[in-house]
Parts: C-alpha cells; structure tokens; sequence
C-alpha cells in the first residue's frame, strides 16, 4: 500500500471515496435485517401494542431512569432538550 504522500491527488480521491461509501453503508444498513424474533418478544410486543391502543400507559420515563441510575435521562420541557416529546428518554 503507498503512503499518502506518495499518492496521486486522484489515487488519494479513490480511496476517500471508498472510505467514505464503505462508512455511508454501514451506518445506514440495518444490521438486524434477516434477523428473525423470538416468539415470546412478539408476544410481549402484540401485548404492548394492544394496551397502548386501549389508552394504557406504560412507566414513566423519569421511572425508567430512576430505576436504572440514568442522570441526565428526561427533559422537563422539550425545548430544554432540544425537541423531542415530554417525558421521553434523551440521550
């Protein structure tokens, strides 16, 4: 492999290119395509679903990162979070 300065402007635009499509691919690509999912996650899954149509609430985000010692985890408004819904997880 040649080093970078002895490269050509155009040997050096190929391997950007490659570089970058390589990375574009990866971090748009789901890496979960093809998998399949256990019967008792789609189960839960339906079960979730068919409650949150019903009206049902699930626990509370700021519950969910009490639980889990998350300190920076829910916005009080979305603004202070940069958008998003309130009572969500950030990041």
């Amino acid at each position: 492999m040649k080093t970078l300065s002895s490269m050509t402007a155009e040997e050096l635009r190929d391997v950007v290119e490659e570089a970058v499509e390589r990375k574009l691919t990866e971090m748009l690509t789901d890496p979960d395509r093809g998998c399949v999912l256990r019967a008792t996650v789609v189960q839960r899954l339906r079960r979730t679903v068919r409650a949150t149509r019903r009206g049902e609430r699930g626990v509370p985000a700021r519950e969910v990162a009490k639980r889990f010692g998350l300190r920076k985890a829910v916005a009080r408004r979305p603004e202070a979070a940069g958008g998003g819904l309130p009572g969500t997880l950030h990041s």
